[in-house]
């Protein structure tokens, strides 16, 4: 039997050491922060952050992932272009998903999700993973699946605590860890990166991505992080619910307002009787005043 490893994250760091974040993988840093330090070098070289990008909600919580920003794609948040059914819309880094949520507001899903390599005639054996790079090519006996597999009233069936990866090992098999790519091992002397399928042939290790989910894990939490994006998506998404809402309100506002204009001119004219049967000074013929400013709000 395998045993079974959970990853820990590297971390980003500017050339002068200064800490940005904890991060799976090169790509993720940014251009002033672009130093990738892999876990086994935070073990050695930086214990409190080692410490803070192995914990486990802080991986759940990574922006790590990208978006299939298509419909034929439904929006869904996932880790790897390859899990798209059309690569071109893959967005990496976005930040409305996490590995274990998604935030965004217009599309089906909660949660986000992986692709598979499945193995049609040992269904035991398929397994959820990264990308298709995992899957072993032509012969493996898998065939990869997109994160979106649009069977019909089914969800997606890859979350976080689904899915195998790979890991960095190094010459004597002595030191390995998790990782979700090669790009990981590159910047570690001495390590090179196993796949799922070759991990477990040659040293019977399972990497995991994240520990096991409960249904409350899954739920969308209380305090959601929400960007301008997001409201905006909000307001669109319950702009239907709300239009009856609306537009009562707004008949009741027009309502009000024409029935205190009517009164205005009521009032105004009335005053204009008085005075004319008061005064014999006929000067002013036209509209008063007051009756243009009310005729004007009409």
């Amino acid at each position: 039997m395998a045993s079974k490893l959970l990853l820990a994250a590297g971390a980003c760091f500017t050339q002068e050491g200064i800490f940005d974040k904890c991060a799976l993988q090169p790509r993720d840093c940014s251009a002033d922060f672009a130093v990738f330090r892999s876990p086994h070098w935070l073990n050695v070289n930086d214990v409190p952050v080692s410490n803070m990008c192995s914990d486990e909600q802080t991986i759940r919580t990574l922006n790590s992932l990208g978006r299939c920003n298509g419909r034929a794609d439904r929006y869904i948040c996932t880790s790897d272009k390859t899990a798209c059914r059309f690569a071109a819309v893959f967005e990496p880094n976005t930040g409305d998903c996490n590995l274990l949520h998604d935030f965004y507001e217009d599309n089906e899903f909660t949660n986000a999700h992986f692709g598979l390599c499945d193995n049609r005639e040992e269904e035991q054996k398929s397994f959820c993973t990264w990308s298709f790079q995992e899957c072993g090519g032509s012969g493996s006996g898998f065939q990869w699946e997109g994160a979106d597999t649009f069977f019909a009233n089914s969800k997606p069936p890859c979350h976080c605590d689904d899915l195998k990866i790979g890991a960095c090992v190094d010459s004597n098999n002595d030191n390995q860890y998790c990782a979700v790519s090669g790009e990981v091992c590159d910047t570690d002397t001495g390590f090179t990166y196993l796949k799922v399928l070759d991990l477990d042939s040659q040293l019977s290790i399972e990497c995991n991505l994240c520990s096991p989910l409960s249904d409350d894990d899954l739920k969308i939490p209380n305090e959601v992080p929400r960007t301008q994006d997001n409201e905006s998506n909000t307001t669109k998404k319950n702009g239907n619910n709300n239009t009856g809402q609306t537009v009562g309100i707004i008949i009741g506002v027009v309502l009000a307002v024409t029935g205190i204009i009517g009164a205005g001119l009521l009032l105004v004219r009335s005053r204009r009787a008085n005075k004319s049967a008061t005064s014999e000074d006929t000067e002013s013929v036209g509209v008063t005043g007051d009756e243009k400013s009310l005729n004007s709000m009409l």
